[in-house]
């Protein structure tokens, strides 16, 4: 049988490279480049790129849900160990838990951003439905989903960082 916070683990990080990856590749490759194709082949990316966004919060929700399940499997040993004191010591007694709790929120953070994406690239998307769009709001719905797309990649990364370090150079606490 497999130990449950290994199960946790591997599901976490395999959601997680892929959410990542997506992000990034989304964020820094294919958002800015919305701003110099045509507005024909936006309009054929139209059925395409919403896709890609619900692709990149659904790994995002599952590298979340099971980032949470592992935070709380080790919690609840720690509070088996020795109660509240013991869980407040370990989050913020300890480099391990202080870059975990901070690298969560900074994840917690980034998905929510991810729905400022989601909003923006809709609000691009109905835009192209126009056969003469309106310029100006183009410009601003680039701009803003530009700027939500970068925000989100960068917390994530943030909170990728954070969590590598606790887990590659910091100790467990016992």
């Amino acid at each position: 049988m497999v130990p449950i916070a290994f199960a946790l683990n591997v599901i976490h990080g395999f959601f997680g490279l892929i959410y990542y990856g997506a992000t990034t590749l989304f964020g820094i490759m294919i958002v800015p480049k919305l701003g110099k194709v045509s507005a024909e082949s936006v309009r054929e990316l139209r059925s395409f790129l919403p896709g890609v966004v619900t692709f990149i919060q659904s790994s995002g929700i599952i590298t979340i849900v099971f980032g949470a399940g592992q935070f709380l499997h080790y919690m609840i040993g720690y509070y088996k160990g020795g109660g509240l004191g013991e869980v407040y010591g370990v989050l913020f007694g300890s480099g391990w838990g202080l870059s975990v709790l901070i690298g969560g929120i900074f994840g917690i953070l980034g998905l929510l951003t991810g729905g400022l994406v989601k909003r923006d690239m809709d609000r691009m998307m109905s835009l192209y439905r126009n056969i003469l769009p309106d310029d100006e709001m183009l410009v601003q719905a680039r701009k803003s989903l530009q700027r939500s797309s970068m925000i989100g990649t960068i917390l994530l990364t943030i909170s990728v960082i954070l969590m590598l370090v606790a887990v590659t150079f910091l100790p467990l606490p016992s």
